[in-house]
Formats: structure tokens, sequence, C-alpha cells
């Protein structure tokens, strides 16, 4: 019986293999990601040594970055993968979205033009503690606008419960951080991350990476089941879409 409870290492596994990362925080000093040009290319490095060939940025767009839209970002990203190109390090295709807040903000940056996945897909969160009160209204208006919103690392909202989700499912996608399910971010996530991904309610998975130290730290120690893996490889095959 214990070859079906043995663990399987990520990093010796072929699953982040030709993959897309979805979710991340490189562009640098636009949010609590990388702070410069160097940060952003060790990201970069570490991201392609995993065996990630495409990164899909998602800078924060909320009320604490007031200055982040879709042409001051676009700008620096475009300014951005010229220097990266330039380095010679450019080993990674770059693509550029956004996460969105659903805050008091929200409305007046959605109605700009839009930082979004293939013109269809909008990456969102909201406050880990506490809903905005009109979260299904406003989940609803991406929707009836003809755009699919994706609730980014559902697992760590301290508010929502099983009921929460199956109701919330209805009217978006999910996308699991992937270090949620080693503990990265606590016990409440990694629970809520294990039953979400067991009951196949995720939809697409991404680093969510802002600062290589620990989370490098995490990924020399992530084990997970046959299964998860498993589950983790459709959820990579996913992000395809996404490109």
């Amino acid at each position: 019986m214990y070859i079906f409870r043995k663990k399987i290492k990520i990093t010796d596994s072929s699953l982040l293999d030709k993959r897309t990362d979805i979710h991340c925080h490189i562009l640098p000093n636009v949010d609590d990601g990388s702070k410069d040009f160097e940060n952003s290319l060790e990201l970069l490095d570490y991201l392609s040594y995993l065996g990630f060939d495409r990164v899909i940025f998602t800078p924060h767009i909320m009320l604490q970055y007031s200055e982040n839209n879709f042409t001051a970002l676009n700008s620096k990203f475009r300014e951005f993968k010229n220097d990266y190109i330039n380095t010679n390090k450019n080993s990674l295709d770059l693509k550029l979205a956004a996460e969105y807040m659903l805050d008091s903000e929200f409305i007046n940056k959605y109605r700009e033009q839009k930082l979004s996945f293939k013109n269809k897909y909008i990456l969102v969160e909201t406050s880990y503690y506490n809903p905005p009160i009109d979260l299904y209204d406003l989940l609803f208006q991406i929707t009836s606008e003809g755009y699919i919103p994706i609730l980014a690392h559902p697992e760590r909202y301290l508010y929502m419960n099983m009921y929460n989700y199956n109701k919330i499912k209805e009217l978006c996608l999910f996308q699991l951080n992937l270090l949620s399910l080693n503990g990265y971010y606590g016990k409440s996530a990694l629970e809520k991350s294990k039953i979400l991904l067991k009951e196949n309610m995720y939809n697409f998975v991404g680093s969510d990476l802002h600062h290589l130290k620990y989370y490098k730290d995490c990924m020399n120690n992530f084990k997970v089941s046959k299964s998860e893996l498993d589950k983790l490889s459709r959820l990579y095959d996913n992000n395809e879409a996404l490109w």
C-alpha cells in the first residue's frame, strides 16, 4: 500500500516542463512584486529553470496602485520586454494581462481598455477577509459584457466556504496558486486548496510569484500525491487557452 501513498517531488517531475505561468508579479516597480529590472530577471530565470517557457505578467490594478491602467502598464511592459530581449536571456515568451481587485475603483478601471487574456478572460480578486458587498453583481456584469471572470486563488479567501465556492463557481472560473498546496499561504489555504483540487473546482493554476527566496525554498520541498500531480497537469494544459 505504501506505493500508493508515496509523494512526488514537483521539481523531480515533468509537471512544469514547457508550461505557461498565467499569474505573476514580475513587471518591475508597479506593485508589491518585483522592485527593479534585475529582480525581474532573477524571477524569470527561476521560472525558466523550473521548466516554464511562457509567462503572462498580471500586475495589480487596484485602488492601492492608482496609476496602474492599460496605458501605463502596457507602456512599461513593452519597455521591459525590449530590455529583456536585449539581455540575450530572452528564453521566455512574455505577454501582459492584469489582476483586477474587485474594490471601489473596479468599475472605473473596468470601463477602460482591459488587460485581459485573449480579450476574453479577466483575472479578478477580492480582499482576503471580506467580500465586496456587490460581489455577485460585479461578476455578473463582467459575464454580461461577454467576458469570463477568473477568480484568482479562491483558497486564500478566509470568508469563503464550500457553499460560497459552489455558488460563485456559477459565475466564474477558479485559478489555483500552486504553492497553496504546500502551505505557502498558511493552513487555511492549504486545506481549502486540497479540497477544491480534489473536487475538480479549479480551471487554471498559476505561481502568483512576487519574491524569490521563500518561494524557491518552498518549491524545493514541494511534494504532491500522484492524484494531485495528474490534476495539476490538466490545469496546466488548460493554461494554454489563455495564451
